[in-house]
């Protein structure tokens, strides 16, 4: 599951190990196509997805250098997204269970997300 995942990487941490430790570092990023990405998408705060190159996404040219293709786990969709607005999939899902803990303790997570999380997790074996 993306639970044990997240343990094996040493990212579940308790309440206070997670004061004022940093999500995303201050640098530019440097993703490249074919990087499995945690981002913005339709109004989800964050999302697995896959960058891909503007040929897989099925357009002539890039609307903007600033901005990557992902291909979204889970609804196969594809979107342009701000690089700079991306993380590793492995600081988003730090992030993430750090919300998660915060806000919905105890809920279920939503089933889309957690399978898109697994499409991820298979994508990195």
């Amino acid at each position: 599951s993306a639970e044990d995942f997240l343990r094996e990487q040493n990212l579940l941490y308790d309440e206070e190990s997670m004061i004022d430790s940093p999500v995303v570092p201050p640098e530019p990023r440097d993703f490249k196509v074919g990087d499995v990405i945690w981002g913005p998408v339709n109004g989800s705060p964050s999302w697995p997805g896959k960058l891909v190159s503007s040929d897989e996404a099925g357009v002539s040219n890039s609307k903007s250098k600033d901005k990557v293709w992902v291909c979204w786990f889970g609804t196969r969709q594809i979107s342009q997204v701000e690089g700079y607005k991306l993380k590793t999939l492995s600081e988003g899902l730090e992030s993430h269970h750090r919300e998660r803990k915060k806000s919905r303790r105890g809920r279920k997570m939503n089933t889309s997300l957690e399978k898109a999380i697994q499409e991820a997790m298979a994508e990195l074996d």
